[in-house]
């Protein structure tokens, strides 16, 4: 009976596995809700440092070209970018410089309304994590 519940147990893990697998397959990347709202406290950073870069189609057209959104294996997706404002090109250079540290939002150099709509931009690209929790905690 023994043999009987390890093949069953070592079955079940595997159906868990293929679930899992599908799961990660067909969920869609991360949105702000309520949960993870942005706030002065809230702290942010980018999740990979080579992860996206920054460039210019001309000296006041700053665009970011990156790689979060890619599949695992190349199906020869379109290059993912979006634009940046003249405004909002500081703040991400500094935010890159102050990678892997955590920023907070109180700390970036923009008017209220326009870092909430930057960070947004950023964390719907995939791009930034979002820590709501005490920072020194965070950092050990």
């Amino acid at each position: 009976m023994s043999v009987f519940r390890t093949f069953v147990g070592g079955m079940r893990e595997c159906g868990v596995d293929v679930m899992a697998r599908e799961f990660m397959r067909t969920a869609l990347p991360p949105v702000l809700t309520g949960a993870s709202r942005i706030t002065p406290a809230t702290a942010v950073r980018f999740i990979r440092r080579h992860g996206q870069r920054l460039l210019f189609a001309a000296p006041e057209e700053p665009f970011v070209a990156h790689r979060m959104a890619n599949a695992r294996t190349y199906e020869g997706a379109e290059e993912r970018t979006f634009t940046l404002t003249t405004e909002e090109e500081p703040v991400f250079a500094d935010l890159l410089s102050a990678y892997p540290e955590w920023t907070t939002v109180k700390d970036l150099k923009m008017k209220k309304k326009a870092k909430v709509a930057f960070l947004t931009k950023l964390f719907n690209h995939g791009l930034i994590m979002v820590n709501s929790s005490n920072m020194d905690s965070s950092r050990t």
